[in-house]
């Protein structure tokens, strides 16, 4: 792991971000830890990266590490928690029930219900975290570009 960092710091000018991103990534992604350091040049060589674009670095962050996250914690850790102690329907249902509550307002929250809903119907049927992160990532990052337009 030491050298995938020493690797991509070297390939970003000497760039410490770089490496922050990758440990940020690795902590919280349930894919292999070599997956990162093309994940995170391949994001910033797309969005032409400087110091100075912070709203870059807010979009990474909320679009893309804010939904592996999730996806990690709700889908991955508190439903398989939830489904040993209940039946399946009930574990699906509570662990939505969460992952809605955790974000704010009541029109996020509604809207996270929804969403949580179809993840969770999607992590059922294919047991893939990586799906429902790629299906997570995709209606934040989207979201986010409507919001900012």
């Amino acid at each position: 792991f030491g050298i995938i960092l020493s690797i991509s710091t070297s390939l970003i000018n000497d760039e410490p971000l770089v490496s922050l991103l990758s440990i940020v990534i690795s902590a919280f992604n349930p894919l292999p830890k070599a997956c990162f350091l093309p994940i995170v040049l391949l994001f910033l060589k797309v969005v032409n990266y400087k110091v100075t674009d912070f709203s870059l670095l807010v979009l990474f962050a909320t679009g893309i590490l804010g939904p592996i996250f999730e996806e990690y914690l709700y889908r991955g850790k508190v439903y398989s928690i939830l489904k040993e102690k209940f039946k399946n329907k009930h574990a699906m249902t509570l662990t939505t029930i969460l992952f809605a509550l955790s974000h704010s307002g009541i029109g996020n929250v509604l809207y996270a219900f929804l969403i949580g809903s179809i993840l969770m119907i999607i992590y059922n049927k294919t047991e893939s975290i990586k799906t429902t992160s790629a299906f997570h990532i995709s209606l934040t990052v989207d979201l986010l570009k409507l919001i900012t337009v």
